[in-house]
């Protein structure tokens, strides 16, 4: 006490009331850090699997973009053969005739003068411009068929990979490329058939996306549709299909839209009716599909007859083989899926039906029937990849590798066989 001088004690305190305790202290500083670290270590783990998964994205898109690139290269050394066949020739004459006539009904341009029925030149446009093409000689239009057929492979893998769905994987999807290809591919010439061959995907590509927007942009798509369909419609005969086309990939019960949404399909299922009438037949579209599915063509043309049994085995040639092969995934999809894709396999029984009214329609069948390949090939490797051993399913992986390859080098030796020398 600063007055007695005496020892007064202060009243008790204790060192965790001067200072922290140096336990608890250490125990927090140290959960703090354990946390931070921990913080670091998760968020760095998460940024090396991302880089990781990034790299391995880009490493597969450049492996399928170079794949892809080989495909259209293929497509176009097949396409680099002589031109021998008689349509080639035919729509030559008849694009001369519709240019010196300047009309889409023309006198019969390789008949006797005695027959003096005139023709309809429903595919006008593909004569003109392909004797446009010859008007440069026959290295242009041997050079106008090779670019189209890249064009036809390069819009066929596109769609079918953007129409994939995402559980299915790149590699199965390439080999649904191959088997498309290889189907395709034997009908690939210097004729209207080839603007089919690039048409027919651009269309159901358009209809999916139709499908898909909202409105302004559906009406948008829809208008972009039917002027795709004014244009077909001077290419190819086959422009009747786009209104059946349009129904099977657009169609949904009534209860499942609104009424903006069906008006809108009914505007452009009319436009599409419409732009039937622009064909060179006008009013006459009976005639135009009389003319192809019976009178003297399919009597005389071979390739417009109905197929037979032996053309129809999956043995006797690459290109058949290939559609029995998409069929076949589609179907056991179905089975081990045990759900049914209707819209796919209306597509599918659509080509089926254009095939057996005549085997020259083997390439479309082979492409309306890739939607149904798609969905059986994602419903089997879902069931299948869980239940094999890693050494069966690699088996499988390079078996199908060895097939694809094995395709198209028959494919080739067809093409060489039939149309060669390549």
């Amino acid at each position: 006490s600063p007055v007695s001088g005496a020892f007064v004690p202060k009243p008790h305190t204790t060192a965790a009331s001067r200072h922290p305790t140096p336990t608890s202290s250490c125990a927090q500083r140290a959960s703090s850090i354990r946390s931070a670290i921990e913080q670091q270590l998760f968020l760095g783990r998460g940024r090396f699997v991302s880089t990781l998964g990034s790299a391995m994205r880009d490493r597969t898109q450049r492996a399928l973009c170079v794949l892809d690139s080989l495909l259209v290269l293929y497509s176009v050394l097949l396409a680099w053969r002589p031109l021998d066949e008689a349509d080639t020739f035919f729509h030559l004459s008849l694009g001369r005739a519709v240019l010196r006539a300047g009309s889409r009904v023309v006198p019969e341009p390789t008949a006797f003068a005695d027959f003096t029925q005139p023709a309809v030149a429903s595919e006008w446009l593909w004569s003109v411009l392909s004797y446009a093409a010859y008007s440069g000689g026959w290295l242009a239009l041997s050079l106008l068929g090779c670019a189209l057929a890249g064009l036809a492979a390069y819009v066929q893998l596109r769609c079918i990979r953007s129409w994939a769905p995402p559980e299915l994987g790149p590699w199965l999807t390439s080999a649904v490329c191959v088997l498309t290809l290889c189907v395709v591919q034997c009908r690939v010439a210097v004729r209207p058939e080839l603007a089919l061959l690039i048409g027919l995907p651009l269309f159901m590509h358009g209809c999916r996306a139709y499908a898909a927007a909202a409105l302004p942009r559906r009406m948008q798509i829809g208008l972009a549709l039917a002027l795709g369909s004014v244009l077909w419609a001077q290419l190819h005969a086959s422009f009747v299909l786009s209104p059946a086309l349009f129904v099977l990939l657009v169609a949904a019960p009534a209860t499942l839209r609104s009424r903006e949404l069906l008006r809108a399909d009914g505007v452009v299922l009319c436009l599409l009716l419409a732009s039937q009438l622009t064909s060179a037949y006008g009013l006459h579209i009976s005639e135009l599909i009389g003319a192809h599915a019976a009178g003297d063509a399919p009597r005389y043309i071979a390739e417009m007859t109905r197929p037979t049994w032996s053309m129809l085995d999956p043995l006797a040639a690459p290109n058949m083989f290939s559609y029995w092969a998409l069929l076949a995934l589609g179907a056991g999809g179905m089975l081990v899926e045990r759900r049914v894709p209707y819209r796919a396999l209306a597509l599918a029984a659509l080509g089926m039906a254009l095939l057996s009214n005549a085997n020259r329609f083997i390439a479309e069948a082979g492409q309306l029937a890739v939607p149904l390949a798609l969905q059986g090939a994602r419903a089997l490797a879902a069931h299948f990849h869980g239940g094999l051993p890693a050494r069966l399913w690699l088996g499988a992986r390079a078996a199908m590798l060895g097939l694809c390859c094995a395709l198209l080098g028959l494919t080739a030796r067809q093409m060489q066989e039939t149309h060669g020398p390549l």
